[in-house]
C-alpha cells in the first residue's frame, strides 16, 4: 500500500497479504464475525493503516452489517480494556485471553459464539499452542514464508502473511 506506513517489525510500507488482497470473504471466514488481536497498535490512532484494515481488509457480510448497526464494532481497544472486536497491545503468548475478550464483547452484543467455533490465525509460532487451553481453534499461517532475519533466523514469525489456502475451518491447534 504505497504511502501507508507500517511500524511493525522494523517499519516500512504497509503490505497486504495474499489473503487480504484476495479477500477474507473468499474463505470460510466469509460467513464469520471478525476480530483483530495484535501485539502492536495498528499504526496508531487515526492512522492510514487502521483505515485500510477497516475499509479494505475486514470485509465479510456479517461483520460489515454489524459495523453499520453497532458503532463499537469499528472501535480500537486495548487488551486491558476490551470494548470492541479490534484489540491492540495483546501480548504474545497471551492472545488467547484477548480472543476470549472479543468473544465476550460479541456475547454482550447478543452474538453467541461457542469456543469450539472460534478460529485464530496468526503468523507468530509461539502464539498458537496456548489456544488449546480455552478450547479455541488456532492455526499458524505464513507457513510457506518465514522471516529469515528476525529472531536469529528461527522462523518465529511469518514473512508475508496468510494465503487464502491457509484459512481453513479445521479444528484444533496447528503449527506449521
Amino acid at each position: 500500500m504505497p504511502g501507508v506506513p507500517d511500524n511493525a517489525y522494523g517499519s516500512g510500507e504497509f503490505t497486504l497479504s495474499a489473503l487480504a488482497a484476495e479477500g477474507i470473504d473468499t474463505t470460510f471466514c466469509g460467513k464469520c464475525y471478525l476480530g483483530i488481536c495484535s501485539a502492536g497498535d495498528a499504526g496508531g490512532e487515526n492512522s492510514e493503516e487502521r483505515t485500510v484494515l477497516l475499509e479494505q481488509v475486514l470485509k465479510t457480510p456479517l461483520y460489515e452489517a454489524l459495523r453499520q448497526n453497532t458503532t463499537s464494532a469499528s472501535w480500537w481497544s486495548w487488551s486491558d480494556n476490551i470494548q470492541s472486536p479490534l484489540v491492540l497491545g495483546s501480548p504474545n503468548r497471551y492472545k488467547q485471553y484477548s480472543v476470549e475478550g472479543i468473544r465476550g464483547w460479541y456475547q454482550h452484543e447478543g452474538i453467541e459464539i461457542p469456543s469450539h467455533n472460534v478460529h485464530f490465525f496468526g503468523d507468530r509460532r509461539e502464539n498458537i499452542p496456548p489456544f488449546s487451553h480455552l478450547g479455541f481453534n488456532a492455526r499458524e499461517i505464513s507457513c510457506g514464508s518465514r522471516d529469515p532475519e528476525l529472531y536469529w533466523g528461527t522462523g518465529m514469525v511469518g514473512y508475508c502473511g496468510a494465503t487464502p489456502e491457509e484459512i481453513v475451518e479445521s479444528k484444533g491447534v496447528i503449527n506449521c
